[in-house]
């Protein structure tokens, strides 16, 4: 009887290992998280008050400047880009850098085309002046701390 016993608890250990390791050959695989997804829905923020656009003003000669404007925000927010970008730590005389409460067409920057995408799937809208049709306005210059 013992031996029967002993019989029987070996074949039931066999056939639990067996079972367990067919469960887990069969199982469906889980499909991956869509990463693109994911970081796009952890990306998608409120706008932050007070920070509408990302201006830059370049100085061509002493009275006329060129510049970029973005709005428009998608992923991200004006200020985590204008961080992201280092663009509190890049200006010079020539050149300047800020976050403005205004949009890109209340600050005089004239719509360039469609909107942009980066590959991490930010979008923004473009804005320049500076062109013989748009002169970037000397107020716009004189607020962004450019001597005139």
């Amino acid at each position: 009887m013992f031996r029967k016993n002993r019989f029987c608890l070996k074949h039931t250990k066999l056939l639990s290992c067996l079972i367990l390791i067919t469960l887990i050959v069969c199982t469906p695989k889980r499909k991956g998280i869509d990463d693109d997804g994911f970081i796009l829905l952890l990306l998608q923020t409120r706008p932050e008050p007070g920070a509408n656009s990302v201006v830059s003003l370049r100085r061509i000669d002493t009275f006329n400047f060129t510049g970029i404007c973005l709005d428009n925000f998608f992923g991200i927010s004006a200020k985590q880009y204008f961080q992201t970008m280092n663009l509190q730590n890049a200006n010079s005389d020539w050149e300047k850098h800020i976050l403005s409460e205004q949009s890109c067409s209340n600050l005089g920057f004239r719509l360039s085309g469609p909107r942009t995408q980066s590959q991490s799937g930010i979008e923004y809208s473009t804005y320049q002046c500076g062109t013989n049709a748009n002169p970037c306005s000397r107020s716009l210059a004189s607020s962004m701390g450019f001597l005139l």
